[in-house]
């Protein structure tokens, strides 16, 4: 006890707190690896002393080597603040290199993972994006689990940056293998107003090959196709609409039209097929006719353009005058409920042409079913 107490007058003594700041100062005049060993001294003889130097230090050590070194020296003080933001006062193009170095540190050093959860809740999203290198490269259970449990459950708004960097790490780190962790993230986004189409976009990241150019495996892009699937069939019509897209757009059309019945449930047919207007435009001097019709699909293309098009093609032409081809066609952009409302739609289709100052008339033409 009187050993504590003699410690604790020590450091409240302001000469003792003189010969600290001057410690201080020494190390500031120093190359950088007697600077480091300075700078751990004057953590062991006062920490606020410490903290407040801990900028001036960065500027006189220059190499990486000793960058990294402050920083883990200052994280076994637990002395966290000033290295939470201690990438700003890097060079741009060294960030990235000294996060990964303090990264590296994680699986021999216990201070890394309550350092690198402290930074999460004390920075704003641009300064925690810096250590994203730090914690994909952090071989700690306690980060990944942390990690993998921040993802599982994603805030109510649709944008967050750290969140966002959270997301990228489980892409980096686990890759196709994060696929589970992603799906379940937007399903819980996708239910609260959190980032659904965020976590889309880092579902298809996850199993995106590293290798430049490289091509999606068979075995990843079932993977992916099946995650995505699982969520279409778990949230509301427009958001299954948003990952049906999606696999269209990346080459998975059987797995987009899939989803047709669960997007357009309420527009199915009777017959189990869906209902879509299609028309093609035949204008030359000042007339138009707009040819028209409806198309059947059973229910196996997410989209049905190449199909209007190559339909559309074989309508015959009315007017004396001969029309620019091809004609322009254009197709209801979702299946409709009943043969009305494509007529209604025909008579939308119609306006702007009639507004070109063109005289319009409208032929229907033999209905296109598909197989």
């Amino acid at each position: 006890m009187a050993l504590s107490i003699a410690l604790l007058i020590t450091i409240a003594n302001p000469a003792f707190s003189a010969d600290c700041n001057k410690l201080a100062a020494t190390g500031l005049t120093q190359s950088h690896d007697k600077a480091v060993k300075t700078y751990q001294s004057l953590l062991a003889c006062n920490k606020s002393i410490a903290e407040a130097n801990f900028n001036n230090y960065i500027k006189v050590s220059g190499d990486m080597e000793s960058l990294i070194s402050l920083a883990i020296s200052a994280i076994d003080a637990e002395a966290f603040n000033p290295v939470w933001t201690m990438l700003d006062a890097v060079p741009y193009a060294n960030r990235e290199d000294v996060a990964y170095g303090i990264g590296e540190h994680c699986a021999t050093n216990p201070k890394l993972a309550p350092f690198l959860q402290g930074a999460y809740y004390a920075l704003h999203g641009v300064g925690f994006s810096q250590w994203e290198t730090a914690l994909v490269n952090c071989d700690s259970d306690t980060v990944s689990d942390w990690v993998t449990a921040t993802v599982s459950t994603p805030p109510n708004t649709s944008f967050n940056p750290k969140y966002e960097t959270m997301a990228n790490v489980v892409v980096k780190r686990q890759g196709a293998d994060g696929l589970t962790t992603l799906e379940n993230a937007a399903i819980a986004a996708s239910k609260n107003g959190g980032p659904f189409s965020l976590l889309l976009g880092k579902m298809e990241a996850a199993v995106k090959p590293v290798e430049y150019g490289a091509d999606l495996s068979t075995e990843d892009r079932i993977k992916l196709n099946e995650a995505l699937s699982r969520v279409a069939k778990q949230v509301t019509p427009e958001q299954a609409g948003a990952v049906a897209d999606r696999l269209f757009t990346s080459g998975s059309e059987e797995a987009a039209a899939s989803l047709l019945s669960t997007v357009y449930s309420e527009q199915i047919q009777e017959d189990g097929t869906l209902l879509y207007g299609v028309a093609a435009i035949e204008q030359c001097d000042g007339r138009a006719i707009v040819h028209w019709t409806t198309l059947s699909d059973p229910a196996k293309r997410w989209s049905i353009l190449s199909s209007a098009d190559s339909s559309a093609a074989n309508f015959s032409a009315k007017l004396k005058c001969i029309a620019p081809q091809p004609w322009p066609v254009v197709a209801t952009p979702q299946p409709l409920t009943t043969k009305a409302e494509v007529e209604a739609w025909v008579v939308d289709i119609s306006t702007p042409w009639e507004e070109k100052g063109n005289k319009v008339k409208q032929k229907k033409e033999k209905a296109i079913v598909l197989e």
